[in-house]
């Protein structure tokens, strides 16, 4: 080959490399920039509960709903979705004991074991700056495709339970998906939820769209309203006694 054309080429190379090659980040690295990029440690502290509200719909089988979250800190959640004559399911934890309610048991259930660990860990409020603390171990995948986008992965595994991956948008590092296992009853079913629609609420970005993928069924969940700093008694998050 002509030694000028090879010269040519190798500056070529050079220049366009800082263009094409991607660069490596910790798990550290991305998830400060996730934390920055939704508004930052100190929005979120501003922060001491959430009340959502918003609509949800299986299109396969036309069914439609509704769902409303109260989301108080330091680890008080519930969770309430209702299907017309189907009635409603509630999942909630107290901080102490986490239950469900729904039709098809009757009564009002106590959780236990991985299903227990893993709503522990959703209420955690602002959960988002907790990582550290609520997973033993975390590990950078790499950069994966999800959609359109390059995103960054991210393995969390809990001290209790299944490992959940996280997928951080590489150009916005907001959260665009994630993967996890929901263990119940009925077994393990592995999931995968697609955020987007994010919106600014009190300072913090929060998505307002969700479509998650589980055992062959999508359902889709679009939010209407966030209302935040919302005084909520403690008796909304404690078991029925029937």
């Amino acid at each position: 080959m002509n030694k000028k054309l090879s010269l040519s080429l190798l500056l070529l190379s050079a220049l366009f490399m800082p263009v094409f090659a991607q660069p490596k980040m910790t798990v550290d690295q991305v998830m400060e920039k996730a934390i920055a990029a939704m508004g930052g440690r100190a929005a979120f502290n501003k922060l001491t509960s959430t009340v959502t509200k918003g609509d949800v719909r299986v299109p396969s089988q036309g069914i439609t709903g509704n769902f409303e979250i109260h989301h108080k800190t330091p680890n008080k959640f519930v969770v309430t979705q209702t299907f017309g004559q189907m009635g409603s399911f509630t999942q909630g934890f107290d901080g102490k004991t986490g239950w469900e309610l729904s039709p098809m048991t009757g009564g009002a259930r106590k959780m236990e074991g991985p299903e227990l660990e893993m709503l522990k860990r959703e209420a955690s409020f602002n959960s988002f700056l907790k990582w550290k603390t609520l997973y033993k171990k975390a590990e950078m995948l790499g950069l994966r495709k999800v959609g359109n986008q390059q995103a960054y992965a991210i393995r969390f595994t809990p001290a209790s339970g299944k490992p959940v991956t996280q997928y951080y948008d590489a150009k916005t590092f907001l959260l665009v998906k994630y993967e996890m296992v929901i263990e119940g009853p009925m077994g393990t079913v592995p999931t995968e939820t697609i955020l987007s629609n994010y919106r600014t609420v009190s300072g913090v970005k929060m998505p307002f769209a969700m479509k998650q993928s589980a055992a062959g069924v999508e359902i889709q969940m679009t939010i209407k309203e966030i209302k935040t700093n919302v005084a909520i008694p403690d008796s909304k998050f404690v078991m029925p006694k029937e």
